[in-house]
């Protein structure tokens, strides 16, 4: 049992560092270098806020509209079914929000491009992606386009909202 609760709380802190750097993608290189590093256990007894406006692991209410991962922008969304996530509890966000439909209830339908949906779900994420490698550790690792190292968004939908077809 302390594994678990040791395992949840270190997932929640570096979740908490993602999204305090989660924006780093859209600063400039002296803007990055300035940022003042935060320790994960600042984070211990606060509530990490995610994308979606509430605490990590709170279940919300979103909808949108299912976007096919082949139209996407981004290469590594080819193949995945998207969620553009519009409105959480009936507030609309200020910008969309995608993350990829991965993790739902088995009676949970998946949508398909083009679909609206309204689900309960709640946010959740990982830290991950390529990370430079320094040359003096004599490691050679080809250089691939890529978004660096960063928190990763995700939810999972408990519950469908839309009515069934008859």
């Amino acid at each position: 049992m302390r594994v678990i609760r040791w395992a949840t709380l270190v997932t929640a802190m570096a979740v908490a560092i993602g999204l305090f750097f989660s924006d780093s993608s859209t600063m400039s290189a002296e803007e990055k270098s300035s940022q003042k590093p935060v320790s994960v256990k600042q984070f211990a007894a606060v509530k990490v806020i995610g994308h979606l406006g509430y605490p990590l692991g709170t279940v919300v209410r979103i909808t949108g509209i299912c976007v096919d991962g082949d139209r996407a922008r981004r290469r590594a969304d080819v193949g995945k079914t998207l969620l553009e996530i519009r409105a959480v509890n009936g507030t609309p966000l200020k910008r969309p929000f995608v993350v990829p439909f991965e993790r739902a209830a088995v009676e949970v339908t998946k949508p398909n491009d083009g679909d609206l949906f309204d689900f309960d779900a709640h946010e959740w994420g990982t830290f991950d992606g390529i990370v430079a490698v320094p040359k003096d550790l004599g490691i050679h690792k080809p250089m691939v386009a890529n978004d660096g190292f960063h928190y990763r968004p995700k939810v999972t939908v408990h519950k469908s909202n839309m009515a069934l077809p008859h």
